[in-house]
């Protein structure tokens, strides 16, 4: 089966949680077209011991999932992070159920020696045929346990984040104090938010302003350099449009950002400050070099309102709204077994990342006061 496409743009929560929560109840409860749950422990008799618990932790978090996207609220954006978990994880318990009773011992003795995780086809999931391709002539992708487990241990993080419960308590509507508070809080925000955008413009054409100069400049210097400075001249405004950027948004407050301050990362959907963006892509580089991957990114640069639905869901567990380094597009929190303490993608991290200017805070270690092995943080 293949999972539902989601809907955009959403109405509300519920119209996000919609595809995750048909996606999960129909993998557990199609037990003839993905992979029989109920039957799970006798059709994993033929693997080795470390492959059947990674099957039978993949079919529990799955189950958990389906529990968590049925009762619960999640923003768009985590819910799409969930079922994508959650077809990443079904897919490969139907290929590795999939292969046949003869080849058992053997090929779960190579997988367990196997780390590496196999690029999913453009087919894998749908309609049940990895679950079907057992009894066909239909060659099966070989899973290791490793890379099950993995895949199992990254959709547990996203799922184990505490979410609001759609059930609530009534309570009183809001005082005419209330009522009036709120209001002068909302003009507040929308003055705060024209002063940006005042401030914003401002910062676009001194922008425009010195990058005029600088190709001026660039290009006089060429002239007179001759071919071999013409290098030089053409590179250098590239790092100090860089580093002016980042000079900017110093200026502004945390989780104020303006879109027009941040940069993209190419292997991610979210963005960080400019400088430590161009440092998460050289520390990518060198991450997929050693592991053939890239970087599972979980969350990036955090807006205010964004620290504030954090906090409201997480508790003690979030800094408070306006002093998370996330605000400043100075963190990153990464999955794809770093969030795991010990594991190689994790030692690797604290081995290399730091020649790329991202470290782990001493908070986070497994000693500090809030150990998260997943949180880094760009010192420059």
């Amino acid at each position: 089966m293949s999972a539902p496409a989601a809907a955009s743009p959403v109405s509300s929560t519920a119209d996000a949680l919609a595809p995750v929560a048909t996606w999960t109840e129909q993998v557990v409860a199609d037990t003839s077209a993905v992979f029989p749950v109920t039957a799970l422990a006798g059709a994993t008799a033929r693997f080795e011991p470390r492959t059947r618990e990674a099957l039978a932790e993949a079919t529990s978090t799955l189950v958990r999932a389906q529990q968590l996207t049925g009762g619960s609220k999640l923003t768009p954006k985590r819910a799409k992070r969930i079922e994508a978990a959650v077809q990443e994880v079904t897919t490969l318990v139907a290929d590795a159920t999939a292969v046949p009773a003869g080849a058992g011992a053997n090929r779960a003795e190579r997988a367990s020696r196997s780390g590496g995780r196999t690029a999913l086809p453009a087919s894998a999931g749908q309609d049940g045929a990895g679950a079907k391709a057992s009894t066909g002539t239909a060659k099966v992708r070989e899973v290791s346990a490793a890379s099950l487990a993995e895949a199992t241990d990254n959709l547990s993080t996203l799922i184990a984040r505490p979410a609001t419960s759609t059930a609530s308590d009534v309570v009183p509507g809001p005082s005419k104090r209330e009522i009036a508070a709120a209001k002068a809080r909302a003009a507040a925000k929308e003055r705060a938010a024209a002063e940006a955008r005042a401030a914003a413009e401002e910062a676009a054409e001194r922008k425009a302003e010195k990058k005029a100069e600088q190709k001026a400049a660039a290009q006089a210097k060429a002239s007179r350099a001759g071919a071999r400075s013409k290098a030089p001249a053409n590179a250098a405004p590239k790092l100090r449009v860089v580093e002016n950027l980042a000079a900017e948004a110093q200026q502004y407050g945390n989780g104020q950002l303006p879109g027009s301050l941040l940069c993209g990362v190419s292997f991610t959907s979210d963005s960080l400050r400019c400088d430590a963006a161009v440092a998460a892509e050289k520390l990518n580089a060198a991450f997929r070099s050693a592991f053939g991957r890239n970087l599972t990114v979980n969350d990036a640069y955090r807006s205010y309102e964004d620290q504030v639905a954090v906090k409201a869901t997480h508790g003690a567990l979030a800094a408070p709204p306006g002093t998370s380094n996330h605000g400043w597009g100075q963190a990153l929190d990464l999955g794809g077994g770093i969030s795991t303490f010990g594991s190689a993608e994790y030692n690797w991290m604290k081995a290399k990342a730091p020649g790329f200017g991202w470290v782990h805070p001493d908070w986070a270690e497994p000693t500090g006061s809030k150990p998260e092995a997943w949180h880094w943080e760009y010192a420059g």
